[in-house]
């Protein structure tokens, strides 16, 4: 999962403040940014009222131990 942080435009002298989510990806389908996450969509915003989106934080990938070297070789 990553961290995305999402900076709402102005309008009518006001800016929604920015807000933080939590999903793998998102993608833009007009009218619509729709988050993504390992189910599916998570949440759908406004593309017109967003200004930018950034990346916070990507979770590391789990790699997975590789095999160790026996410390004493077989007998036989």
């Amino acid at each position: 999962m990553s961290t995305f942080r999402v900076v709402y435009r102005q309008k009518d002298g006001l800016r929604r403040p920015a807000e933080d989510i939590e999903a793998t990806d998102f993608t833009q389908r007009d009218p619509w940014i729709v988050f993504l996450d390992p189910s599916g969509p998570s949440l759908s915003i406004r593309a017109d009222d967003v200004e930018r989106i950034e990346r916070l934080r990507l979770e590391p990938l789990e790699i997975p131990p590789s095999p160790s070297l026996p410390s004493d070789p077989p007998l036989g």
